[in-house]
């Protein structure tokens, strides 16, 4: 009410009532808060984690082994899997992966099924458990890579 009292007092050549100037009036802009490392939600957590893993295992063997118990989700830009098999400085297979499902029920049934067995080529049992996210060390925000913007088509 008092934005209309000062408008019709300013086109009306009066002064206003109103203590607050329209500049005053106006939202705050948003702030761009700093990137920082955030704690996954345990509910939304879809991610497995899973090692004792044959050394000559490949990503194929790999996707094929977790896809059985649910499906694996895609990446949205790349259309990859979204997994990742973890390697030492050379290039070499360590034994332990990690792979997202899209349905969070997936994953206690790949821990009933997977966890303690045994896979040909592999001197130790499988263990399987939902991914844990820890920050080692400090977060930097410039090591993020940054999200692509997707281009909009045009209707013509």
């Amino acid at each position: 009410k008092q934005w209309y009292q000062r408008r019709v007092a300013i086109t009306a050549g009066e002064e206003s009532d109103c203590s607050k100037t329209v500049e005053e009036k106006s939202v705050p802009k948003k702030q761009k808060k700093e990137p920082e490392w955030f704690q996954m939600d345990a509910d939304k957590n879809t991610w497995i984690y899973v090692s004792g893993l044959p050394l000559s295992m490949n990503s194929d063997e790999f996707l094929a082994l977790v896809g059985k118990y649910g499906l694996v989700m895609e990446d949205p830009d790349t259309e990859k899997k979204r997994f990742k098999m973890y390697t030492d400085d050379e290039g070499n297979f360590k034994g332990d992966a990690k792979c997202c499902y899209y349905r969070k029920e997936s994953i206690p049934l790949a821990i009933q099924m997977l966890n303690g067995t045994k896979l040909p080529g592999s001197t130790h049992k499988v263990k399987v458990e939902q991914a844990n996210f820890v920050l080692k060390g400090e977060f930097n925000p410039k090591l993020k890579p940054k999200k692509k913007k997707v281009p909009t088509a045009t209707l013509r």
